[in-house]
Formats: C-alpha cells, structure tokens, sequence
C-alpha cells in the first residue's frame, strides 16, 4: 500500500531543482519540480504538479580476472550498481462544490519511467579460444531496456447529509512494463541474429467502486458518541502477458532475456465484492476500543469474513498500554497465479554446450499440473500484538511492542526442478 499525499487549494506554486552525484564520480542525478493552482468554478480549485527526474548509472564492479585469454581480461566488465533511469510524471487534483453540503473531487496522475540495467556479462569464448558469437568478439553485457508506464485516477463525491459523512468514488490504475533487449543476440540464429529484441509486456489494471459512509451515535452507557463507519466495495482485477517478437524467443532465445512465448501470453480477470463495518467507542477517559468486521466474495476464491479488535488503555499520565487481535486474508494476485515464462538456455554439460528448456510456470498450466501442482490457495493469517508507551519525560517517549503473526497457505515460489526423461516426455505430450 502507498499513500500519497497531494497537495489541495487554489493559491501557492513552487518550482524545485535539485542535483548532485556520488563521491565515486558516477551516479549523475538530478530532479525539476513544479506545482501550481488556479480556481475553478466559484469555489472550486485545481492544482497541476509536473516532476523530471534523471538517475545516472553506477558500476561497483571489479576487474574480470577469471580467464586470461580473454580479449578484455583485467578490465571491467560486469556492471554491479544501479541502472540509468529517467522518468516523468503529472498529477492534476482538483474539488468543486456542487451542493452547500457536497463536493465533485478527483485526481489523475501519469508517470512514464525508462530504465536501462546490465545483465550479466557473456564472456567473449566458451572455451578455450572458441567466440560464443562472431557478433561480439570482446564479449557483451546485454542490456535490458524497460518502459513503465503508470495511469492512477480517482473522480468521486464526498459530503454530510443528517449527521452522516460519505463518499462515493471510482477508481481506476493501470500500469504497463514493456520490454526491449539490446546489444544482445540470440545464438540459435548465429551470424544473422539481431542484436535488438522487443521480449513482451505485463499488464496489470485495477478498478475500484467505493461507497463510505460514517457518523456519531448515543449508546447507552457511554459519556461520548461512539462512531460507526459502513462501506461497501467493487473490484475488479485484470492482468494481461504480451508475447514479444519471434526472434526473441525462438531457440535459445535473447540473451539477457528470452521473450515471452505466445503460450505464456493471455488474458487474465476476476471480481470481488465486499461490505465493511467499524466501530469506535471510548468507554473511559482512559480506555477506549475499536472494532472491524469485513466480508467479501471472490469471483474465484468464493467469501470470507475477518475482523479485527483492538483496545488501547492509559493506565497512568506515564504509561499507555494496548493489544490488538485480527485474523487476514489475501487472494493469490492475477500474476501469481499465472505468470508464465519458457526460455531455453545454452548451458555447459560434461564439456558440450547443450540447449536446456527452462520455465516458471503457473500452476493452471498443463506443465505445473504434470509436476503435480494444486491450485492456489488464499493466505490465512491470525495477528496478536500487544504494547506499552511509557513517557517518563516530556521530551522521552519509548514504545515496546510485541507480536506474532501466523500465516497458512503462504504463497512462494518453488524450487528449482531438474526433470528428469520420463518427466520431461510427460511434459512433450502435456503440449
């Protein structure tokens, strides 16, 4: 989860420059802010921020000493550091009354972020003397050019109406991740291979409708209101795999990066509905309590129902304890359920150089499934805590907290399986 905290109000604008590097002379960096604001309508507002940022690269590697026959031997190859990385961003936020007692509000944010990593560095030969590619007859570290591209837009109505506070809003997030392949080769093509491979896209969009609502009551027994909050909630989850260009996985595939294979590709969705409620009382001037309840229904993993209760209780001016209890669930995401990649590796066995098949496969594949995977299950998980804040003086305050967290059906990712003849003709005939 992130929160962002935007900037609201018609008046103020502010430009900002920043730059510097690391004392090791690379790392070149800098970023260029703007934000302003206008009105809108007669008691409206709106604000538009603009952000360019430049991240250079860094290289903390050392020189290549494994093998001196190598064209490049004692210089250096590897790149260990971070990649270059440019990217832009634009946030509009505006609100404008409609009613005496509501507002129209919402925001768009658009970032596009391009970022250039090294992969590992080839060695000019296999053995030997023997060039890997006459492509590259010094070596080559391919180079791995990503583009990330992030839309975020909220639009809602939010007001109070007869002691209530409510808000109504759609919401909507996409982002994109392509990628290319430079100064690469794929060496099943051998001299006629390309040295650029456009290897796919991941697609992941999220939308959301959301109605809150919360206000004061009286329960008996009680000196001050109590305040009830109820909500209800709309999502719905896509996740898309883009195959890359031909070339890119065909044989041994890119180096650096083996495309997506139009078997890893698809189209992926699902939907869930939920209802929430809370509750806040203080019972005492010293001791109050919450408590939530949520349920919501999955479009492929059917309903559940979690909550949570916490207390907090001042037992002296000095002295703050408090103690929580809540049990949690979580959906395996689109992607964990079905990301999927095949690549074919050229790999050194007994002294030969060998084409290995390699994949990560989701376990709704024919492949997980002939390696005996089940289904995903959802992440159950129970959450104890308890804590004191003690604040012998005004200017000393120490937290101490203690808690444990138990987890079912958590999700990782295998280890790696080295298949064996049977095995892998199961997989031939699974397609």
């Amino acid at each position: 989860m992130i929160n962002i905290i935007l900037k609201k109000g018609a008046e103020g604008g502010e430009v900002s420059l920043s730059a510097g590097r690391y004392s090791a002379g690379d790392g070149n960096q800098w970023n260029l802010s703007a934000t302003t604001g206008g009105t809108l309508a007669d008691k409206g507002w709106i604000r538009f921020s603009a952000e360019q940022k430049s991240l250079g690269e860094t290289n903390r590697s050392l020189p290549d000493l494994r093998n001196p026959q190598e064209p490049r031997y004692g210089q250096i190859n590897q790149k260990q550091g971070d990649p270059r990385v440019v990217q832009t961003s634009a946030t509009i936020n505006a609100a404008v009354p409609v009613t005496d007692t509501a507002e129209l509000y919402g925001y768009a944010n658009l970032s596009r972020r391009q970022a250039d990593a090294a992969a590992t560095w080839r060695t000019a030969y296999t053995s030997g003397t023997t060039l890997l590619t006459p492509l590259y007859p010094q070596g080559f570290s391919p180079n791995q050019a990503s583009v990330g591209e992030d839309v975020s837009s909220v639009l809602g109505v939010r007001g109070r109406n007869d002691g209530w506070r409510w808000d109504l809003s759609a919401n909507y997030g996409q982002n994109e991740f392509s990628l290319d392949v430079t100064n690469s080769v794929n060496l099943s093509l051998g001299a006629n291979s390309p040295t650029s491979f456009y290897a796919g896209k991941l697609t992941n969009i999220q939308t959301v409708l959301n109605a809150d609502a919360s206000r004061e009551i009286e329960l008996p027994g009680l000196q001050n209101p109590a305040t009830l909050s109820v909500g209800a909630e709309y999502r719905r989850d896509q996740y898309r795999i883009g195959a890359g260009e031909f070339n890119s996985y065909t044989g041994s595939g890119a180096q650096g990066f083996a495309g997506f294979q139009p078997s890893n590709s698809g189209d992926f969705q699902r939907h869930s509905k939920a209802l929430y409620a809370g509750l806040e009382a203080e019972f005492t001037p010293a001791l109050s309590a919450s408590a939530a309840i949520r349920y919501e229904n999955f479009s492929d993993f059917g309903a559940v129902t979690s909550g949570k209760l916490s207390g907090r209780y001042q037992a002296a001016p000095w002295l703050t304890l408090r103690a929580a209890a809540s049990n949690g669930f979580r959906a395996p995401s689109l992607a964990q359920q079905n990301y999927t990649i095949s690549t074919t590796n050229l790999i050194t066995i007994n002294g030969t150089s060998q084409l290995v098949d390699t994949g990560t496969f989701g376990v709704a594949t024919a492949a997980a499934k002939a390696l005996g995977a089940q289904p995903l299950e959802p992440e159950k998980s129970r959450n104890y805590s308890l804590g004191a804040v003690l604040q012998p003086l005004k200017t000393l305050s120490v937290s101490i907290d203690a808690y444990q967290i138990d987890i079912d059906h958590r999700i990782l990712y295998s280890g790696n399986l080295v298949l064996p003849a049977n095995l892998q003709a199961v997989l031939a005939n699974q397609g």
